[in-house]
């Protein structure tokens, strides 16, 4: 029988529920799978082209903001479908503006993995 410290079975127990998240977060949002794929492609790139370890670090924090906005853009929405489950003009500009939030950060980030390719190029 194995015998874990009350920590280590609250850690296992929290990595659960988070791995939970993202799950409920992976089946419902199209887009999160869209990020992830284009993040898979990415990190692919940036290791084909070498790119140093300053650079790696930079685009892997670039795609870890990205999802990030969307699971809590995927969360507020919930939260407002809990609060006002009919249409309500404020609630779809809530909905717009964390849409918009995770789209701005994500031109950011394609901004930053351009620049890095670019730079390459230059090289």
């Amino acid at each position: 029988m194995e015998y874990t410290t009350p920590m280590v079975h609250l850690l296992r127990q929290s990595v659960g529920n988070a791995w939970r998240g993202l799950t409920f977060v992976w089946n419902g949002e199209r887009n999160f799978r869209l990020e992830v794929a284009s993040a898979v492609f990415v990190l692919l790139v940036a290791m084909l082209l070498h790119f140093t370890y300053v650079e790696f670090c930079i685009v892997v924090a670039c795609i870890a903001g990205v999802l990030t906005a969307e699971v809590i853009n995927t969360i507020v929405e919930e939260l407002l479908d809990i609060i006002a489950p009919s249409y309500s003009e404020h609630v779809r500009r809530l909905k717009d503006a964390t849409a918009g939030a995770v789209l701005l950060l994500s031109l950011a980030s394609l901004a930053a993995g351009i620049a890095t390719v670019v730079h390459h190029f230059m090289l």
